[in-house]
């Protein structure tokens, strides 16, 4: 089973200027839809049900406050040149201690990345040759620009699931902080 360990955004006003930058920075590109918007802390592709235990046991021993979260700056995975993701960037040492408590388990994730705490707003299969050098210029534009905030009150568990045409989210645990 895939799963996924992640800060759910929620937040109404939030999610409406993740979406402005959504739209600022469209050239055709695959949109997350703001029901769908998160911050992952941990990813995991293929997991059977005793690590799924010790994934849930992981997540309920977090001990941390609820803390603010500061989205900040738009960016690109992996290069301006090969552009895959547009992403939102998130600002909070909280953020990193919480990465740290939700990863006191012995399962391994599948992620081979530096943590780098963002949320997805498009993915991306191509961008036209005309429209490079414009997306670049938006993308300069909105490098440090202040998007909002927002409070982080839980962690979830979420499996994932392909049903063909979308990613189905269904949340399997939640620790409140």
């Amino acid at each position: 089973m895939r799963v996924f360990t992640a800060v759910n955004i929620e937040n109404e006003k939030v999610l409406d200027k993740l979406e402005e930058m959504q739209k600022e920075l469209d050239y055709g590109f695959n949109k997350v839809k703001p029901g769908k918007m998160h911050l992952t802390l941990q990813f995991f592709k293929n997991v059977d049900r005793n690590e799924l235990e010790e994934i849930k046991t992981g997540l309920n021993k977090i001990e941390m406050e609820p803390f603010k979260l500061k989205i900040k700056g738009v960016g690109v995975f992996p290069s301006k040149d090969y552009v895959r993701v547009v992403w939102a960037g998130i600002e909070s040492e909280e953020v990193f201690e919480l990465k740290n408590q939700v990863s006191k388990h012995s399962v391994e994730e599948d992620n081979d990345h530096k943590f780098h705490p963002h949320i997805t707003l498009s993915r991306v299969k191509n961008i036209a040759r005309r429209d490079k050098k414009d997306f670049r210029r938006k993308l300069e534009k909105l490098e440090d620009e202040e998007i909002a905030q927002t409070t982080v009150k839980s962690v979830k568990l979420f499996k994932s699931k392909h049903t063909g045409k979308a990613m189905v989210y269904s949340v399997l645990e939640e620790k409140e902080l």
